[in-house]
């Protein structure tokens, strides 16, 4: 079993929300340009002209629980 992840993340306007796009820079690309490479997703979304506090995760289930609540 997998160590736990749960990053949180000051997400700036710009960047989108997704865990690859060809056209815009990802959550995912300010993560792994400041940390080394971890496996983790959002959890939830931001409009790409929006910032805001977003959790990444490495755990689906838990990514599953807050982002339906």
């Amino acid at each position: 079993m997998k160590d736990l992840s749960i990053i949180f993340l000051n997400k700036p306007k710009g960047v989108i929300s997704a865990t690859e796009d060809d056209k815009h820079r990802t959550v995912l690309d300010l993560w792994m340009k400041m940390h080394a490479r971890k496996e983790v997703f959002p959890v939830g979304r931001l409009d790409i002209d929006t910032h805001g506090l977003l959790l990444l995760t490495n755990n689906g289930a838990f990514g599953t629980c807050y982002a339906v609540s």
